[in-house]
């Protein structure tokens, strides 16, 4: 709370706990990356039931979650909630978990769709692989960077695309051999 400037006194009056806090700063920022997620992820399954390639699919799931990023206090958002995903807490985790259902209820629907012969546990695996990258991408923490002996900023609206230009084909292959082909 140093951090934010806040009395945890005055924190504690409005929100009760730490949890009822969390869901406050989620419903704020998570409403807007879930209501981007879910129009999104509709226009991905047409009419018929049909959904769109994997590479649509994962860019109308992930964008969303990258964009924030690139708002001016986003960034704060993503701390919190990167932080609040590792939290071993059972309470936290429903929190965590209930924000974000529908669309991730929606986002499994589509890549189901796209992929008839994906087996529940390849799928597991592979969901694992898409929210680790996704998770990594917001944190943003400079590992990569330092690594490959590289500048490294905020995910500012260009970064975005970048990262979405090079991330959302490499997930996609790994959905390759199980995607309805058209």
């Amino acid at each position: 709370m140093t951090l934010a400037q806040v009395n945890v006194a005055a924190a504690h009056y409005y929100f009760g706990s730490r949890e009822n806090l969390l869901q406050a700063v989620l419903e704020r920022r998570a409403q807007q990356i879930n209501a981007a997620r879910k129009e999104r992820l509709l226009r991905c399954i047409d009419r018929n039931g049909e959904s769109a390639s994997v590479e649509k699919i994962l860019e109308a799931y992930i964008g969303p979650a990258l964009e924030i990023c690139s708002d001016p206090k986003g960034w704060l958002f993503v701390r919190v909630s990167a932080l609040a995903s590792v939290d071993p807490s059972s309470e936290v985790q429903d929190i965590m978990q209930s924000t974000y259902d529908e669309t991730a209820g929606l986002f499994v629907d589509a890549l189901k769709r796209a992929c008839p012969k994906l087996k529940t546990a390849g799928l597991y695996w592979r969901l694992q692989c898409v929210y680790g990258a996704m998770l990594y991408l917001r944190a943003n923490n400079g590992r990569v960077a330092r690594i490959l002996n590289r500048e490294t900023g905020p995910l500012d609206a260009r970064a975005v695309r970048e990262a979405l230009r090079h991330i959302v084909p490499f997930l996609a292959a790994g959905f390759g051999d199980y995607t309805r082909k058209r």
